[in-house]
C-alpha cells in the first residue's frame, strides 16, 4: 500500500492497516503525525509538557506491543 503514494498522503487507515502488518515505517509515520497535535493537546488538558510527553511515548508503546 505505501509503495503506491508518500506517507504523508496516506490516509491513518492505510498506514495502520501497514503498522498491523509489520511495517515499522508505517507506525513512524503515525508517531510523527500525531506526536505534535497529541501532545500539545495534553500539555493544556494537564498544564505539564513532560507529563503529557510521557502520556504520549506510553500510549504509543502500548499500540506497538498490542499492533497484532
Amino acid at each position: 500500500m505505501l509503495a503506491d503514494m508518500s506517507q504523508s498522503e496516506t490516509s491513518d487507515e492505510a498506514l495502520f492497516e501497514d503498522f498491523r502488518k509489520g511495517s515499522e515505517s508505517a507506525f513512524e509515520s503515525l508517531v510523527q503525525r500525531y506526536e505534535r497535535p497529541l501532545v500539545f493537546f495534553l500539555t493544556r488538558t494537564t498544564n505539564n509538557h513532560a507529563l503529557s510527553e510521557d502520556v504520549f511515548q506510553e500510549t504509543f508503546i502500548k499500540v506497538f506491543e498490542k499492533r497484532e
